[in-house]
């Protein structure tokens, strides 16, 4: 009875909204004919900003070459596309960034910058144009993003060894920024070798935000993209390939950069999931809501007995390969508290939850949190944006704000129980105790 009740709440919040009126944002899919990947639209009235999107459906993790590749490779593409006869384009905004499985170029401008902005996405199909001195130099600022970013970022630095040792092989354990002697082995033809093998129509999407018509989108997909050939898709075949491999390593790090001590837990769990890759998205931002959160069943509780082994973590659940999910706690144990002592809690935990199942009580409390928050934020267009791109990194289709209500109200408790029981079987886990050395 219950479940028929929360069934009905969140329906009664969908047919709201549908009878108050056409939202001021949605995804559309938009039929163009070109052979682009897919095309979007997530209409706006209210801006008077345009942001248009392109997504090339390949990031590090395609890359045979040194580490760091395809990130050289998106800094010299946004300067070959932004520049049209030896000048930039004006009055418009734009950045891009690159993870290990998508790179994504955006640019912002009004009603009068239309025919930028799609030019702009479009040379990104192009050979790149521009001197090869400037090309060489600007890996001075790669390797000056490294050192803002990485050698005195402890977090990162850590963050790519877990990276390295949970996924050995598998190029998803790739650096995003690479090492100096990787970036300094990066030359133009290893560059080009990745763009004339990825960056074609029939691995970019293009998401386009903002006040524009579908009839305008059409008509500016058409004249850019209308004959360009499609290429050959990427099958990110790497996504198929298990990593069965037992491993159990600790990693003790001394670092007078950070900022406290911390004790950092991932795992990698055989788990194929409903054979849904969307659905299964939401079943595991159910389970991390569920592990962050103070409800019955969550970690808070049993890791803040005996005067608070840990009163201040976080959780994550990725799912880079088809097959595994893994798992990520970063905690700061409290005073006096040593690491193993969080990491037999930590363990204890998983296996009493994934022993009993998660309590369809907090499940119910987490749906209708979620199913609140659909419903207030549906139609912000940067709200549709962020979850069609992070589907788009998944491997999947982004989807409406009808299909994410329903998917919301579909989550069911084997599922998470399912995958509460695969996060606790881990077959590789990775630990790092970091300390302050206060120097």
């Amino acid at each position: 009875m219950r479940k028929i009740r929360t069934r009905l709440v969140l329906l009664f919040l969908l047919l709201a909204g549908l009878l108050a009126g056409p939202a001021s944002a949605e995804l559309i899919k938009v039929e163009t004919g070109t052979s682009l990947r897919g095309v979007y639209l997530i209409p706006d009235t209210k801006s008077d900003t345009i942001r248009v999107s392109a997504i090339i459906l390949a990031g590090e993790a395609d890359s045979d070459g040194p580490e760091g590749l395809a990130h050289y490779l998106e800094h010299l593409m946004f300067w070959h596309a932004d520049n049209v006869s030896n000048r930039t384009f004006h009055n418009r905004g734009g950045n891009a960034w690159v993870n290990g499985i998508v790179t994504n170029y955006y640019n912002e401008g009004g009603k009068d910058d239309l025919d930028d902005l799609f030019t702009f996405a479009g040379r990104l199909l192009t050979p790149l144009s521009l001197d090869e001195k400037f090309m060489r130099d600007e890996k001075k600022i790669v390797s000056r993003e490294y050192d803002l970013r990485v050698s005195e970022n402890s977090k990162w630095q850590v963050r790519e060894q877990i990276n390295r040792a949970l996924y050995g092989a598998n190029p998803v354990g790739r650096s995003l920024i690479g090492t100096p002697d990787s970036i300094a082995a990066l030359n133009l033809e290893q560059v080009d070798q990745f763009r004339r093998a990825h960056y074609n129509a029939a691995n970019m999407v293009l998401l386009a935000s903002g006040n524009l018509s579908e009839p305008e989108l059409r008509k500016h997909v058409l004249k850019t993209f209308g004959n360009v050939p499609a290429g050959i898709p990427n099958p990110q075949s790497w996504r198929d390939n298990p990593i069965s491999e037992p491993l159990h390593n600790t990693l003790d790090i001394a670092d007078d950069r950070a900022n406290s001590n911390a004790y950092q837990y991932a795992s990698l769990s055989e788990w194929k999931g409903s054979g849904d890759g969307l659905q299964d998205i939401y079943t595991t931002r159910f389970l991390a809501e569920l592990l962050s959160s103070n409800l019955p069943g969550s970690l808070a509780k049993p890791l803040k007995i005996d005067n608070f082994v840990v009163s201040a973590y976080n959780v994550r659940l990725d799912r880079k390969l088809r097959n595994q999910i893994q798992f990520f706690f970063q905690s700061r144990p409290d005073e006096g508290v040593a690491p193993p002592t969080v990491a037999e809690k930590l363990r204890a935990s998983l296996a009493e939850l994934a022993g009993r199942g998660v309590p369809e009580k907090s499940l119910e409390r987490i749906r209708k949190r979620m199913a609140r928050e659909a419903s207030r934020r549906g139609d912000e267009p940067d709200y549709i944006l962020n979850r069609a791109l992070r589907n788009l990194t998944a491997g999947l289709e982004p989807n409406t704000s009808a299909d994410h209500v329903a998917r919301i109200a579909s989550v069911t408790k084997a599922e998470v129980d399912a995958l509460i029981r695969a996060v606790a079987d881990s077959h590789r886990t990775v630990e790092v105790n970091l300390t302050n050395t206060g120097s």
